[in-house]
């Protein structure tokens, strides 16, 4: 879904967290465009699964998102798929 309202916000926010330790992982050869992500669409083999994305976007195209909501803060973490994760830093 793509974000309509504070998009230079959240541009800007997602510049900060590339900066540092996280770094490494900012990818400058894409523009970065605010959205929430609906769905993970990898195989087995974790390559892109073409036929599960597109019946994922069709069946969410039928369902005609209009959602409205306000982020008050945004929690950085840091985790692993065997313990909970943990809370490096907090934005507000």
């Amino acid at each position: 879904m793509i974000v309509s309202n504070g998009i230079q916000k959240i541009i800007d926010l997602y510049n900060t967290l590339h900066t540092g330790i996280l770094a490494p992982y900012s990818q400058k050869e894409y523009k970065f465009n605010p959205h929430i992500t609906l769905g993970y669409f990898r195989n087995k083999y974790d390559e892109f699964d073409n036929n599960l994305y597109t019946t994922a976007y069709q069946e969410a195209t039928i369902l005609n998102f209009d959602i409205s909501t306000t982020f008050d803060h945004i929690a950085l973490l840091k985790g692993n798929d065997s313990s909970p994760p943990e809370i490096i830093k907090m934005f507000y």
